[in-house]
């Protein structure tokens, strides 16, 4: 029994340094942007241990934010949750697909899952009140969430006053967010300028800044942080569909044509530039290009946010 328990101990050890191996792989591949790779390890691990709680969250993770399975993500992260409670990055993870749900769900669907978010963003905090990330996440709850579910405009800037504690960037762009809530466009400005100040190579308040400045139709001004965006992060498929944001509301939609096809280079999947593009060549009198890419977009997103939109679109054209 002895000899026994020591080879059983011996293979234990071996899956589980064959395991951790295996994650990291995966890592390093979702570093490189390899991805349909990286859910094969991840799925691999899975198989031979189905109880590996930081395999759950790697895969859930990408499946949510890369893919956009949500339903899949949240049952992966779930799992994570329960095999490992005291861990506030997949609390954090689960609050995040909870959200993603709650965007596509009915209207008592949607209740239910902004209460469960609210539960794990918390949970994360309590756990690490030190993380901005988790931090920055309850303070967006609080402050869009209605009253009834648990929204507060003091709450969120209770966050806000921690965050800036931690650190002087973070503390600023939340106080924007909270400023833009209470439409004070000059507040928002002014803390999005000192955010900028505070960390000149965080791209987040030149996006936010960018909008800003959208929605008060300052659209040259809009541009130029959302290129500055562009240069600080080159490799994120988002900072490109700003960008064509930009000079699409600008109504140069041949310069915005180009940002989504570079944002749709960086990442096949992200659905914002798809319905842009589509958008763009529209306005562009390109019926077919606009039709093409408005149909991709509601095979990848089914039930995204421009999807009513989008299904109108396609049948306007296609008449």
């Amino acid at each position: 029994m002895k000899t026994f328990y020591l080879i059983f101990v011996f293979f234990l050890f071996v899956n589980f340094i064959s395991a951790q191996t295996s994650l990291q792989d995966g890592i390093r591949l979702l570093e490189k942007k390899e991805y349909d790779q990286a859910r094969s390890v991840f799925e691999a691990v899975l198989k031979s241990d189905k109880n590996n709680a930081k395999a759950h969250m790697l895969l859930g993770s990408l499946l949510m934010g890369y893919y956009r399975n949500f339903d899949d993500a949240e049952e992966h992260l779930e799992k994570a949750v329960e095999l490992d409670g005291g861990n506030a990055e997949y609390h954090w993870y689960l609050g995040n697909v909870y959200g993603a749900q709650a965007q596509v769900a009915g209207f008592f669907s949607k209740i239910s899952y902004a209460r469960k978010l609210k539960t794990e963003f918390i949970k994360a905090v309590e756990l690490n009140p030190d993380d901005i990330r988790f931090r920055e996440s309850l303070m967006v709850y609080y402050l869009r969430a209605p009253g009834i579910i648990g929204g507060s405009v003091e709450k969120a800037k209770e966050q806000a006053k921690e965050m800036m504690r931690l650190n002087a960037c973070s503390g600023h762009f939340a106080y924007a967010q909270i400023a833009i809530y209470e439409k004070n466009s000059a507040w928002a400005e002014q803390e999005l300028k000192q955010a900028i100040q505070a960390e000149p190579k965080n791209w987040r308040p030149y996006h936010r800044l960018g909008y800003l400045y959208v929605e008060q139709k300052r659209y040259d001004e809009a541009i130029s942080q959302f290129q500055q965006y562009v240069n600080l992060a080159p490799d994120d498929a988002n900072s490109y569909d700003s960008l064509g944001e930009g000079y699409f509301y600008k109504g140069d939609f041949s310069a915005a044509i180009p940002q989504f096809q570079k944002a749709l280079s960086v990442n096949p999947k992200f659905g914002s530039s798809l319905y842009n593009l589509g958008r763009s060549y529209e306005k562009n009198n390109n019926r077919d290009e606009a039709l093409k890419n408005y149909r991709k977009y509601l095979e990848i997103e089914p039930e995204g946010q421009y999807a009513d939109e989008v299904e109108k679109k396609v049948k306007e054209l296609s008449e």
